[in-house]
């Protein structure tokens, strides 16, 4: 199966654009930047949730890829439950997050970046170093069942979906009808007049400084 190197790229470049929107957005006060990255994790949430519950679809060769294998899965768990950290807060705060709560915001998406950045990094090892996957190569295989870290990977891939379509669901006539007016804001040019949904700033909406 090629599924799974097949999707990992989409969460990777996803969640790393969302997080340097987010920072763009607040250090320059552009909402709409700000926008762009709740819409980019959301994205990126869905696909690493897609890419967690296609791998790995290949058992280890020996004890050492064994090793890499499972530190993988580690940090595979920890990027989607950041995603979930994250998607939590910007679902949970609808008019915006501001002050402290984006600061703490930003201080979780630089940790997801990190642990994007070592999922990457031995899944790599995985398939360069030790072969994991690439079929043309043979030897024994060490089972790799019952890994807790692949466990709580894929649950909590499947939370993150139940989080956000449990959410949509539920608040489906509040989605579109804001969902409405900001694309009536985006084609007349004007800043929308009501609080813009799901941004991040140091400061308030309504602030002259933190509109865009």
């Amino acid at each position: 199966m090629i599924v799974h190197p097949a999707i990992v790229h989409f969460p990777i470049a996803l969640l790393i654009v969302s997080v340097v929107l987010d920072a763009c957005g607040v250090g320059f006060r552009r909402l709409s930047l700000t926008q762009a990255g709740f819409y980019t994790l959301i994205l990126g949430s869905l696909a690493a949730t897609a890419a967690v519950l296609s791998g790995p679809e290949h058992a280890a060769k020996d004890a050492a890829s064994l090793t890499i294998l499972h530190r993988h899965e580690l940090f595979a768990a920890l990027t989607v439950l950041c995603c979930l950290i994250l998607v939590g807060m910007r679902l949970g705060n609808v008019e915006g997050l501001y002050g402290t709560g984006a600061i703490g915001y930003l201080a979780v998406g630089g940790v997801l970046i990190v642990c994007i950045a070592l999922t990457g990094y031995f899944g790599g090892q995985l398939v360069y170093d030790h072969g994991v996957g690439v079929t043309q190569l043979q030897g024994a295989r060490v089972p790799t069942t019952g890994a807790v870290q692949e466990m709580w990977a894929k649950l909590g891939g499947i939370a993150l979906v139940v989080v956000i379509v449990g959410w949509a669901v539920a608040r489906f006539r509040f989605l579109i009808e804001r969902l409405g007016v900001w694309w009536q804001s985006v084609r007349s040019g004007t800043p929308s007049e009501q609080p813009t949904l799901w941004t991040l700033g140091l400061k308030p909406v309504g602030s002259d400084q933190n509109r865009g």
